[in-house]
């Protein structure tokens, strides 16, 4: 991908969008799908935020139910279906295990009805474009069944159990890059670490585009837009606020979360339980270890100074602890690695963030008399594709352009090109009969149609092609994110473009190999190569 610059840029475009994470990649995407020309910024790097603090489900939202959100729920379930055909790389079936106590404020009968109903709402979830991808309707276990499957979960009181399907989301930042990826593919141009700073309005209230400081070449430009749309998650209202462009300023809630890495205690399901008076915790399997998640509480500060801190893994871990194990319960030194970031909630009386909808509003400004700009509040990962059509359906009002019918749920995404998943992973296994099977799988899964193009990066090196993790990682990955991926920093390659730093630390000589790679490739002085290393090493730390 060639970045977005001062001397690339073009005069005009349909849309600017601001924000790179899915829903600012989703709307880039569905917006050049329809002829559109489109111009996409992130003041960071693609999924740097929310998408990459998610818990790698593409899921109906069953808890959603208790609420009666009906239409959130099968637009969800829909999406679900959608995205394991467009992105057959990255979305695969996922097991969980909904466990009833005899301690339980929501009886189990309440939790079979909430199954059937989810059921009926995914009458169309096999409606699918491989076979492997079908799921199956829920069933009901014994305790004694429940406890074979997950001996992780908690014996004490345990009545009954529930089994059921959604999809696992293995890698969400690069499904993200995907979209990213599929709206430069067709034509859009696209930057990370490029901060829009203000708006070009007239004295007439019309948006006409963007102020953007480039952070990383330090250059300030303009960009010129018919509409601007604000895709900046946690952010949206300060983008706004920063220029006084509205009387009645936005005002976002926000919610953390965060989820721990830890061994392997599960097997091949997610357990899930209820924690009184607080909502739900899981704990699911992750590339041969174990995630836990997830906190959901109000954050009221400045979004760009949300860490994780140690109150918050403590209390994680303490929920985790009481729903979960028998007696082996999990310290805080047994956590590898944590990672979260904040969801940005449309506005609402509620206090409990737990309990506030994950529906979105895409806002316009006719109350305000000012024209030219969208901004998008709220929603999920796993319907961002659908919010997609919605704002580019209402873009194309408002710039009066004549509607085109969308077709991003028809087309495998960017990369994503592979009508049979489990075919080409044979197909490629028995093509490397020097790469261990499951690196082959998990190269394939991670780079889909372009596993090739990764593996010829180590034509002319062939210490890109050794195994540097458990699960066959390799140095042209790290070349690859450069050259292909706009990756700028050491932090890009380890969290967002590959998984080498997503289990946690890789371990000092290889941390400095991929470092000295990356340096070499991006032309990093001793002292840059240095600071790099220095931030990737706070990020490592875990905060107990």
């Amino acid at each position: 991908m060639r970045r977005l610059d001062k001397q690339n840029k073009q005069p005009e475009y349909d849309i600017v969008v601001i924000g790179g994470g899915i829903s600012g990649a989703s709307v880039a995407y569905e917006a050049t799908a329809r002829g559109l020309t489109v111009a996409l910024v992130e003041k960071d790097d693609f999924a740097h935020a929310t998408s990459s603090a998610t818990s790698k489900m593409i899921h109906g939202g069953l808890r959603y139910l208790q609420k009666m959100e009906i239409s959130i729920v099968r637009e969800s379930l829909r999406e679900r279906r959608v995205l394991a055909n467009i992105a057959p790389n990255l979305v695969f079936p996922l097991p969980f295990l909904l466990n009833s106590y005899s301690h339980d404020s929501i009886p189990y009968v309440a939790f079979k009805m909430g199954m059937i109903l989810y059921d009926l709402l995914s009458y169309d979830k096999n409606r699918l474009w491989q076979d492997a991808k079908k799921i199956t309707g829920h069933k009901s276990y014994t305790p004694e069944q429940l406890l074979q499957m997950e001996p992780y979960i908690k014996k004490e009181g345990l009545k009954k159990g529930l089994m059921y399907y959604d999809y696992a989301n293995i890698v969400p930042e690069r499904l993200t890059l995907a979209f990213i990826k599929s709206a430069v593919a067709k034509g859009a141009q696209v930057a990370n670490y490029a901060k829009v700073t203000g708006f070009l309005v007239t004295e007439g209230k019309q948006v006409q585009g963007v102020k953007v400081r480039d952070l990383h070449t330090h250059e300030d430009y303009d960009l010129q837009a018919n509409l601007v749309i604000n895709c900046a998650g946690p952010w949206a209202d300060l983008v706004l606020h920063q220029s006084n462009l509205l009387e009645q300023p936005l005002h976002l809630m926000r919610s953390e979360g965060i989820h721990l890495i830890v061994d392997k205690k599960v097997n091949n399901h997610v357990i899930s339980a209820t924690i009184p008076g607080k909502g739900h915790c899981f704990m699911g399997p992750w590339r041969n270890h174990t995630m836990i998640g997830t906190t959901d509480k109000r954050y009221d500060g400045d979004p760009d100074a949300w860490h994780v801190t140690k109150e918050s893994v403590l209390e994680l871990l303490a929920d985790a602890n009481s729903v979960f194990g028998n007696d082996t319960p999990i310290k805080p030194s047994d956590i590898k690695y944590v990672y979260g970031g904040l969801r940005p909630l449309v506005e609402s009386k509620d206090k409990d963030v737990y309990g506030t909808s994950r529906h979105y509003e895409i806002e316009t400004y006719d109350h305000e008399k000012l024209t030219g700009l969208v901004t998008v509040a709220g929603g999920k990962f796993t319907t961002s594709r659908s919010l997609a059509e919605h704002v580019v359906d209402k873009a194309e009002r408002l710039t009066g352009r004549p509607h085109q019918k969308s077709q991003t749920a028809e087309q495998y995404l960017e990369g994503s090109n592979i009508p049979d998943f489990e075919a080409f992973v044979k197909q490629k296994t028995v093509a490397y009969p020097d790469m261990k099977p499951e690196q082959v799988r998990f190269l394939c899964e991670y780079y889909g149609d372009k596993f090739e193009d990764l593996l010829s990066i180590a034509e002319d090196n062939p210490a890109y092609l050794e195994p540097l993790d458990a699960d066959g990682e390799i140095g042209a990955q790290v070349i690859y994110a450069i050259r292909q991926e706009m990756a700028l920093t050491l932090g890009d390659i380890l969290f967002r473009r590959t998984g080498l730093g997503t289990l946690g630390h890789p371990g000092q000589d290889c941390l400095n190999k991929i470092a000295q790679w990356a340096a070499e490739e991006l032309h990093w002085t001793k002292e840059e190569l240095q600071h790099q290393i220095d931030e990737v090493e706070k990020q490592f730390k875990v905060p107990v």
